[in-house]
């Protein structure tokens, strides 16, 4: 097991957290556009949600 301190152990927390609101929010955007999400990798997940942005800037 590695052992890190309580400040790296911390940081670490709060990046995970940050990661997962950032695909929360993704997952929320694409069940709004009535795409299924819940089966789907988190990778699949960031393809689908940076086709749909690039949707919106390359008038698609």
């Amino acid at each position: 097991m590695v052992n890190y301190g309580e400040d790296k152990f911390e940081e670490l927390i709060s990046k995970a957290s940050e990661k997962a609101k950032k695909l929360n929010f993704k997952k929320l955007v694409l069940k709004s556009l009535r795409i299924e999400v819940e089966d789907k990798e988190p990778s699949e997940i960031e393809s689908l949600y940076v086709l749909y942005v690039m949707s919106l800037y390359n008038d698609c």
